[in-house]
């Protein structure tokens, strides 16, 4: 019986845990690339092991990143790769 109730505790253990650890990898990339007076603003988004990407560009890039700007604080990070191209990493915060 102390078996049963033992076994049964860490099945229940493993479950609450595994569920816990697949909802952090619901994930948002945000990049802001500027290349020859063309900005391109791609958004990956990873939910339940479905990968949704959205591409903006010039005009429309700059309305995502204000409406990006009203739901909270952006955080931009500028990233150069080794061959001398930059890109601009963004990451909202809330206010």
């Amino acid at each position: 019986m102390k078996r049963l109730i033992l076994t049964l505790g860490c099945f229940l253990a493993f479950n609450l845990t595994t569920h816990v650890f697949a909802q952090d990898a619901n994930t948002k990339s945000i990049i802001l690339n500027e290349d020859n007076g063309i900005k391109t603003l791609t958004i990956v988004l990873n939910e339940n092991n479905a990968t949704k990407t959205e591409i903006y560009k010039n005009g429309d890039a700059d309305a995502k990143l204000a409406e990006l700007e009203k739901t909270g604080k952006l955080i931009k990070t500028i990233i150069v790769a080794p061959d001398g191209t930059a890109h601009t990493k963004i990451e909202v915060s809330s206010k």
